[in-house]
C-alpha cells in the first residue's frame, strides 16, 4: 500500500511537473512572440517616420523652389521696368540737352 501511494504520488508529481513545463514553454513562446511583435512594430514605426520625413522634406523643397521662382520672376519684371524707365529718362535727357 505504501508503494501504491508512492507510485500515485510520483505519477501526480510527474503530471504536475510536465504541465508546469508545458506552461513555462508556452510562456516563453508567447514572450518570444511578443518580443518579435514589438521589434516589428518599432521597425515599422521607424520606417514610417523616415518615409514621412522624406515626404515632408520633398514638400518643403518644392515650396522653396516655387517661392524662388515667383520671387525671381517678380525681380525680373521690376528690373525690366527700371531699365525701361532709365532708358526713357536718358532719352529725354539727351533730347532736352539737344533742344537747349
Amino acid at each position: 500500500q505504501s508503494l501504491a501511494r508512492k507510485r500515485t504520488s510520483y505519477l501526480s508529481y510527474q503530471a504536475l511537473r510536465s504541465s508546469i513545463i508545458v506552461l513555462q514553454s508556452r510562456q516563453r513562446y508567447f514572450k518570444t512572440i511578443s518580443s518579435i511583435i514589438q521589434i516589428q512594430s518599432l521597425y515599422r514605426m521607424f520606417t514610417a517616420r523616415k518615409h514621412y520625413r522624406t515626404e515632408v522634406d520633398s514638400v518643403i523643397l518644392l515650396q522653396s523652389l516655387a517661392r524662388k521662382r515667383t520671387s525671381y520672376l517678380s525681380y525680373q519684371a521690376l528690373r525690366s521696368s527700371i531699365i525701361v524707365l532709365q532708358s526713357r529718362q536718358r532719352y529725354f535727357k539727351t533730347i532736352s540737352s539737344i533742344i537747349q
